[in-house]
């Protein structure tokens, strides 16, 4: 009779879900598969309001050790893939499995999105269950490539938005055209730009590209109660954060979660926070809600995997100072649970390119257990928002980063939509007839601090290392000089050209017309551009 009753209830879960189920880029649906052995009959448990079973989908056996979560509270399914949560109806909207290693990301069949979760029922009293079959991998996870795109910001009220999308759209399905391994694609928030009807937009287009997709909240992606476009869909009685969400979590599902893809663990997490119901009190935070999911969560991953955690404002900088800590609420409690770990901190919003690696004088200076850490800042995938700009305010261009990820080693490249003349994915070179100064520039779009300085060739012979120069990219420049002549200016300062840590230049000799920069990047790998003039 259990199994009987079992096999009813996975029939009853499977219709109330909602949207289609795929769990990874294969197509099979999550539901599909052997039927369970396991049994579906999960007895209640005093205190607890959430339960249900993890199985494997081609065996149809129960996964024990799996973790699951409501986004704040974290628990291990039994031998059985039994698993009880005690989830606070008032403040929690999802639960999902933390998907393990050597199982498919379920997504969705039509937008690709992330898809291993089942919205909670916030007006029942009864103990609410959800079962997830998980499909494993045909082959190893070890090997694969993550896609980062920064801030791809969408909107009616931005023309040439579309537009620029689409072109970043065409060059992800050309590089999955082209490329072998696995992908994933990691969209570093603000998928819109206080749009949320364009949150389908979004959806149509990630199904167009057709590679699993994991989101996360920006700023622009939520919407405080005084907003007249998009007034609250949740009841006053949740919190300002809780309901600046709502749209959000409606379109994409949970605002913090995790998953495991290979010997990688990755964390999602929202650390924009609402005071209350107004646009000015609003700060990059990382609340209760987020601290709890971060500790329950890595309580089940060993000091020995590497961590990736995408937020949308950057978790980490290199202004380890109280400056920085005065900017992100609770930051010293979010490094003391990162203690023990390597960290890659993946992040958007700035709409610049920025890359750091601590130093141990720099975890001096933080004061608390650090972890091994790195700050990585994405710039906009789509360029300059505001003055529809190929390229950011910090002259690097419509594009995204390529993570290759081989076990627990990680490198990245960057990939832009177009190349122009006298430049490649990884660098621009702008000449004295560009600017008209005398230099030859180099801006090298990921730079930090592990790379070599570029060097400076003519006729093949090295005439020196050019020097790191803080200021402006020429090209952005002009770009920005004739959005302001052409009468921009409703938005004066909010594109303009920010100092690059990434640009570098030299004088050539004198009579020189030609020449070539080569720079070696972290990981061994010379990158050499000749330009003309």
């Amino acid at each position: 009779m259990k199994r009987i009753f079992g096999i009813i209830m996975l029939l009853v879960i499977s219709v109330s879900c909602g949207e289609s189920k795929n769990n990874g880029s294969t197509g099979n649906s999550g539901n599909g598969g052997a039927v369970p052995e396991v049994d579906l009959d999960v007895p209640d448990k005093d205190g607890m309001t959430v339960k249900g079973v993890v199985w494997d989908s081609s065996t149809g056996r129960a996964m024990p050790d799996v973790v699951v979560s409501d986004g704040r509270l974290c628990t291990l399914t039994d031998e059985n893939g039994r698993y009880w949560l005690a989830t606070d109806l008032k403040t929690q909207r999802f639960v999902f499995v933390s998907v393990p290693s050597g199982y498919e990301i379920p997504v969705s069949r039509s937008s690709y999105c992330f898809n291993g979760y089942e919205t909670l029922d916030l007006e029942t009293e009864e103990v609410q269950q959800f079962n997830f079959p998980l499909t494993p991998l045909s082959g190893s996870s070890d090997r694969y490539q993550v896609l980062f795109c920064g801030d791809p910001q969408i909107s009616t009220a931005q023309s040439g938005s579309h537009a620029a999308y689409e072109d970043v759209v065409n060059s992800l399905i050309k590089y999955k055209d082209e490329t072998d391994l696995p992908l994933y694609i990691i969209n570093l928030g603000d998928v819109t730009f206080d749009d949320a009807d364009e949150n389908a937009t979004v959806k149509q287009y990630l199904g167009r590209i057709g590679i699993p997709t994991m989101n996360i909240p920006g700023n622009h992606d939520q919407f405080c109660a005084q907003n007249t476009n998009y007034p609250p869909i949740v009841d006053d009685f949740y919190s300002p954060d809780y309901r600046a969400t709502a749209y959000y979590c409606r379109d994409f599902g949970p605002n913090n979660y995790s998953l495991n893809i290979g010997k990688i663990h990755y964390l999602f997490l929202d650390n924009i926070f609402w005071y209350d119901n107004y646009w000015e009190k609003v700060q990059d935070c990382f609340d209760e809600e987020v601290l709890s999911f971060i500790e329950n969560d890595l309580k089940y991953v060993d000091k020995g995997t590497p961590l990736m955690i995408m937020t949308h404002s950057p978790s980490a900088n290199d202004v380890v100072n109280s400056n920085f800590r005065e900017w992100m609420l609770n930051y010293d409690r979010y490094l003391d649970l990162l203690a023990g770990y390597d960290v890659l901190n993946w992040s958007g919003h700035l709409h610049i390119s920025g890359h750091y690696v601590y130093t141990d004088e720099d975890m001096a200076r933080v004061g608390c257990e650090a972890p091994s850490m790195e700050s990585h800042v994405v710039a906009r995938c789509a360029g300059a928002l505001y003055i529809d700009c190929e390229i950011n305010s910090d002259g690097v261009p419509r594009g995204f980063i390529v993570m290759d990820v081989d076990g627990k080693n990680t490198s990245w490249t960057f990939k832009r939509t177009r190349i122009w003349d006298n430049g490649n994915d990884q660098m621009q070179l702008y000449t004295p007839s560009d600017t008209e100064d005398g230099y030859v520039y180099a801006n090298v779009f990921l730079w930090d601090n592990l790379w070599g300085t570029p060097q400076w060739y003519e006729n093949g012979e090295l005439k020196g290392q050019m020097q790191l120069y803080t200021e402006k990219d020429p090209m952005y420049e002009k770009e920005y000089n004739k959005y302001i002549a052409g009468g921009g200016g409703g938005d004066v300062g909010k594109p303009g050209p920010h100092d690059t840590r990434h640009l570098f230049r030299i004088r050539p000799s004198d009579g020189c017309t030609s020449g070539e920069v080569r720079v070696t990047d972290r990981f061994g790998n010379e990158w050499t551009q000749t330009c003309t003039w």
